[in-house]
């Protein structure tokens, strides 16, 4: 999760969220606070709207990589 929180707040990419803060409480449980995206979750969509088209899951594949491949360059 330290890994997670420091890897995603060193890159500035629109596919990445973005992290204003993390930590470790005291009972060693791991927090972060990030900017709020205004929006469906996946699984509302799908159950809203059943299997998504091969088109609009390739759109989302890339997102993700798009985004993976930015925390990779940031290292």
């Amino acid at each position: 999760f330290k890994r997670e929180i420091l890897a995603t707040s060193m890159c500035a990419h629109e596919n990445i969220i973005e992290i204003y803060d993390g930590g470790e409480t005291a009972d060693g449980s791991f927090y972060m606070a990030m900017e709020y995206l205004a929006g469906e979750q996946l699984d509302e969509i799908l159950k809203r709207e059943g299997p998504l088209a091969v088109s609009r899951v390739v759109d989302l594949v890339e997102q993700a990589l798009e985004g993976l491949a930015a925390v990779h360059q940031a290292n």
